[in-house]
């Protein structure tokens, strides 16, 4: 899950004419200069830091991957606003690919469990400012690098936070330390203040996040049970994070009529997060509504509401392709093909994304992603053969940990294709890849997954029949 998820309003005024000096000439006013485009360092965190040092600010930095729609989508609109623009020269922004194995020192630093996360921090000493897990409106954003530049400022030596964004900092310096129980307590002093302002469902999400993590599933649902209201009090795609990581818990937790019940709770017709996700007028981004809408099928789908599953996933896709119409180019548009991909596989009918993700293998020929999504479509609708040679190139451009996937894909393919010997093969690949990742991007429990794939394939060879 990526629980993850911003809108994006801003137009200049139109300058007034102005009379001139000469006679009745019009001559129009200058518009107001726009802020100039954030300079990004780019996967360099010894450079971004050091300038952060030297020039005595704030470092921004944005943890991403090229898989993950929304990072996509914030990339392309919140970080490209005006208003966010305008606080440029007040940080030093890095992007930091999370997968690029020469990454792996700051990814272990600042470790993400949903994608993307950003952070502000202190270059000197290495401090966590601030922290945004998932997606964010303009308005969210613009909080969240304020935040962290007052915790800047404090840390070093100027008046900086004070009351619960203190806590909230202690909560977010301990979820990146994965001291869960810390970080929960640190959150929950946050919450008590009653004085968060538009950063509660920010912080709300934050705290259900390090319950999951540190899978305590009753006070996760707890917590997603009495707070569904207030997640949604800004009308933000964060009241469908927060309920995306209550179904999770409730998933896990082995106690169905707990989970019937808060699923229910999400989906009801008086539900807060529902009349945030349904309403036309909300201001969320395509990425973000299209991810609201999913995590209201699911919980459709568990109470085996499979009818009003199925009508918001016809309106999932209808948004989806709608909003790649719309697209400004193909890359904008590959914001779009993973929803629209698995919506369409939901709907039985994986063929009608096909063509869609052809176009974007053409349009794309370096990205990997859109030829590792045209495979798994193609395998949806029971065409391996076909889509053995998309899987061939994506793994031939992929790098870090999604090449465990994309080769994790390719197994299935020849276990499909009943090709034991070349599944063989594909899964002691992933099992390598797993295993050669440094201590930052490694997975061990995918590893674990991995092993115990190849084990039964293995078993299946010892007992196929001789020839």
């Amino acid at each position: 899950m990526s629980p993850s998820h911003r809108l994006f309003p801003l137009l200049w005024p139109a300058a007034l004419a102005a009379l001139g000096c000469q006679g009745a000439q019009r001559v129009p006013a200058a518009r107001p200069a726009a802020p100039a485009a954030i300079v990004w360092r780019h996967d360099d965190y010894a450079a971004a830091r050091k300038r952060a040092v030297d020039e005595r600010k704030p470092l921004v930095i944005d943890m991403w991957a090229p898989w993950c729609h929304t990072c996509l989508s914030m990339q392309q609109t919140v970080l490209v606003d005006p208003s966010i623009r305008a606080l440029a020269d007040r940080f030093v922004w890095l992007a930091v690919d999370t997968d690029r194995e020469g990454n792996a020192e700051v990814v272990g630093r600042y470790p993400v469990g949903a994608w993307p996360t950003f952070f502000v921090v202190s270059a000197e000493p290495h401090k966590v400012e601030s922290r945004l897990v998932g997606s964010g409106t303009v308005l969210e954003f613009r909080d969240f690098l304020e935040h962290g530049e007052r915790g800047w400022r404090e840390t070093s030596g100027q008046k900086g936070l004070d009351g619960p964004m203190r806590h909230v900092r202690d909560g977010d310096r301990a979820a990146v330390a994965r001291d869960w129980r810390a970080a929960d307590e640190a959150y929950r002093k946050a919450l008590a203040s009653g004085d968060l302002g538009e950063r509660l469902p920010d912080v709300l999400v934050a705290a259900i996040g390090v319950r999951y993590k540190a899978e305590d599933w009753a006070g996760c649902m707890d917590l997603g049970r009495r707070r569904l209201v207030d997640a949604a009090q800004t009308r933000t795609a964060k009241a469908a994070d927060f309920a995306a990581y209550a179904d999770m818990c409730a998933e896990r937790s082995g106690d169905e009529t707990q989970a019937r019940s808060l699923r229910a709770a999400i989906v009801a017709e008086g539900s807060p997060v529902r009349a945030v996700l349904m309403d036309p007028k909300t201001p969320l981004s395509v990425d973000d509504r299209s991810d609201g809408l999913r995590i209201l099928r699911d919980a459709h789908d568990a109470l085996g509401q499979k009818d009003a599953g199925t009508a918001l996933a016809e309106k999932q896709r209808a948004l989806l392709l709608d909003a790649i119409t719309r697209a400004p180019d193909a890359r904008a548009a590959m914001t779009f093909n993973w929803p629209l991909a698995e919506v369409c596989a939901r709907l039985g009918r994986p063929q009608d994304a096909i063509p869609i993700l052809a176009r974007s293998v053409d349009a794309l020929p370096d990205e990997y992603d859109p030829p590792y999504r045209l495979a798994w479509l193609l395998v949806e609708a029971g065409r391996a053969r076909e889509a053995l040679p998309w899987a061939e190139r994506s793994l031939g451009r992929v790098y870090g940990p999604r090449k465990a996937r994309v080769q994790g894909l390719i197994a299935e393919i020849h276990h499909d294709l009943g090709d034991l010997d070349a599944e063989r093969r594909a899964r002691s690949a992933v099992v390598a890849i797993w295993e050669a990742l440094s201590p930052e991007q490694a997975n061990p429990a995918a590893l674990t997954e991995a092993r115990a794939a190849l084990a039964k394939v293995g078993a299946a060879e010892a007992s196929a029949p001789r020839r």
